[in-house]
């Protein structure tokens, strides 16, 4: 395990590289894939949302207001029902 893991910082970039490019050609039998597993996880991937939720109050509640006052008109839109894009 100590040299797999040796060898994988030593090969970084190399990795991210194929990984990258195995996605890329590989797009619908990836999506599928992370499909499959989030719906075979979905109980799982809600407790790990609220469980960050919970964590990061104060976090996620000041990226909000940030967005909100960066982007008053858009926001002011949507809450009238108007489309943005």
């Amino acid at each position: 395990a100590a040299q797999q893991k040796a060898w994988y910082e030593a090969n970084r970039e190399r990795v991210a590289a194929q990984k990258k490019a195995y996605r890329e050609a590989n797009r619908e039998r990836v999506a599928a894939q992370q499909k499959a597993w989030y719906e075979a996880n979905r109980e799982r991937v809600a407790a790990q949302q609220k469980a960050y939720r919970e964590a990061n109050r104060e976090r996620i509640a000041a990226q909000k207001k940030a967005y909100r006052e960066a982007n008053r008109e858009r926001v002011a839109a949507q809450q009238k029902g108007g489309k943005t894009a």
